[in-house]
């Protein structure tokens, strides 16, 4: 689930961990799917119990399988 607040921050709940994290990017392992926000000034303020809220300025999300879920759907 993600909460998107106008303020410049998203909180995504459920998340497995973190695959990628810079000022320009954060990508998260949400099990099936990976989710990755890209923006400028982006900061970890949460982590906690699959809870992760970024805070920045985003400018997009995107949403794509995981590398092993899509060697799964080829093979």
């Amino acid at each position: 689930m993600l909460h998107i607040n106008c303020n410049g921050s998203v909180q995504v709940d459920n998340s497995r961990g973190i695959v990628l994290y810079n000022e320009n990017a954060v990508e998260l392992d949400m099990g099936k799917t990976r989710v990755r926000l890209s923006g400028d000034d982006l900061a970890l303020e949460t982590v906690e119990k699959g809870i992760v809220l970024v805070r920045g300025r985003i400018f997009n999300l995107e949403f794509f399988y995981s590398a092993g879920e899509d060697q799964k759907r080829r093979g």
